[in-house]
């Protein structure tokens, strides 16, 4: 008697070969195997199917808000919240001073990812396309070449290859390809991949960041209470340390309609910015402020392996990384998709772009870039706030009146890849717009350090871009109707 060891196991295995019944099982059988593995292969199909990212997502693929939250509460759970939040937290005289620079900052990040959420839901595009209205379809690259993103992933591959390999003697290079590699798993599936390396890795971040702010409190020989009654050395202002965090994600925010469009509702942006920033991010900024508190120590990591929970720490540190650098890396593979549709009209795939972008961010990161490009990226903090004043500005004021330069209520009319949208091929009004945000922005964060640097950079591009699109539009407006003037005096 063969056995099914003997010839090998096959599909067929669990049918029955006689009985009065045999036919009717079998059938039913074969049916429910046949489903189960449609029901896979459509999985598989969803989890790797088109992010759209030259085009409006249609309202039939949208996700539940769920999603949307799950993937920004990941990226807003950064590495350098904690870290930021440990200066704050202690920097501006006393602790309850530092909470409340943080809590106003990431409301003001709540309330900012808010309305570019909105308009991301309502025209289901990223912020690269979206640029098209207002910045003309060659003007979009301005905002698409954006290499922010791609410097990010590389800063936090980077750091986490060498920490761990300044405790494990591994080489930080090998560390740095192999964490890259896994990192950017994400980035590759799209959204849906995201979703659920966030999900998970939240549940270990909240759970973490408990722990150790618990541990922290209880050694604190005065307790919570104690903390907050403590006084610090003053060595930043109040408005300095709002702009702290603020500046953190001034920069990502402007993008951050990216994961948001797959909304559904126009109010789901709010229910993001909130969660992301009202709950994620404050969290790990009031982790990182008391843990600092407790031990005198900013750097939270540091403060962890001081208090003897090393193991901890990195753990926490493995799961910021991750989730950080998988949304950046995907936010960069979007605007460099973009990037060729804007300049020559050309589509490229995704994730041919999220293979190059992997290659360089595990390339960077094993050389050490890190070391070199921080300052860079804060300077592209100061600039993309003022692009994203522009994309404010052009649809909240200019889309609602007569006077935007390609149609009243274009948002709503036309879609991105519409000829009557192509042929608008730039916007010169969004130059002085960029350019006075980004000089404004600068020099009050360097030249003369005062106030809020992000927010008076969003201000200025919103003012000058709204003041010379109107005088731009009434000025066509008068020429027209001097011309119709003109023929009908012929």
């Amino acid at each position: 008697m063969i056995t099914v060891l003997d010839r090998g196991y096959t599909s067929e295995d669990n049918l029955i070969s006689s009985g009065p019944l045999a036919v009717i099982f079998n059938n039913q059988l074969r049916k429910v195997r046949n489903q189960m593995n449609s029901e896979l292969i459509n999985g598989l199909k969803k989890l790797t199917s088109t992010e759209y990212p030259t085009d409006h997502i249609p309202i039939e693929e949208r996700l539940p808000v769920i999603v949307p939250t799950i993937a920004w509460l990941g990226f807003a759970m950064f590495m350098f919240t904690y870290l930021i939040g440990g200066v704050v937290g202690i920097s501006t005289g006393s602790l309850g001073r530092g909470l409340l620079a943080i809590f106003i900052g990431n409301i003001f990040l709540a309330v900012y990812l808010g309305l570019h959420g909105q308009i991301a839901i309502r025209t289901g595009l990223t912020s690269n396309m979206l640029a098209m209205y207002s910045f003309g379809r060659r003007g979009a690259v301005i905002p698409a070449f954006n290499f922010g993103d791609i410097g990010w992933s590389i800063v936090m591959v980077a750091i986490f290859a060498w920490a761990v390999s300044g405790i494990w003697d591994i080489d930080a290079r090998v560390l740095a390809l192999a964490f890259g590699l896994l990192f950017l798993t994400g980035t590759f599936i799209g959204i849906r991949g995201i979703y659920w390396i966030s999900l998970f890795q939240l549940i270990i971040m909240v759970l973490m960041g408990i722990v150790a702010l618990y541990t922290v409190i209880m050694k604190t020989p005065a307790g919570l209470v104690g903390l907050f009654t403590s006084t610090f050395p003053e060595k930043q202002s109040f408005a300095m340390s709002v702009t702290m965090i603020i500046g953190l994600f001034a920069n990502g925010v402007t993008r951050g309609g990216d994961l948001i469009r797959w909304g559904r509702k126009p109010w789901h942006a709010w229910v993001v910015g909130f969660v992301a920033f009202g709950l994620g991010a404050m969290f790990c900024a009031l982790s990182g402020a008391l843990i600092s508190a407790a031990t005198g120590i900013t750097d939270t990591f540091e403060a962890l392996k001081v208090i003897g929970l090393v193991g901890l720490g990195l753990v926490l540190f493995f799961c910021l990384s991750w989730t950080t650098t998988d949304v950046s890396a995907y936010l960069a593979s979007l605007a460099f998709t973009a990037l060729p549709k804007a300049a020559i009209e050309r589509d490229v795939n995704r994730r041919n772009v999220a293979i190059i972008i992997a290659a360089i961010v595990m390339l960077g990161a094993a050389a050490g870039l890190h070391r070199y490009i921080v300052d860079w990226l804060i300077l592209m903090g100061i600039y993309m706030p003022a692009v994203g004043g522009v994309i404010i500005a052009d649809f909240y004021i200019m889309n609602f009146t007569k006077y935007h330069w390609m149609e009243q209520g274009v948002y709503e009319k036309r879609r991105i890849n519409d000829a009557e949208v192509i042929k608008f091929k730039f916007n010169w009004v969004v130059i002085p717009a960029i350019v006075l945000g980004t000089i404004v922005g600068y020099y009050t964060t360097y030249a003369h350090p005062t106030g809020i640097p992000p927010v008076y950079s969003i201000l200025t591009s919103i003012v000058v871009y709204t003041v010379i699109s109107y005088a731009r539009g009434i000025f066509r407006l008068k020429k027209k109707i001097n011309e119709r003037s003109a023929i009908q005096i012929d």
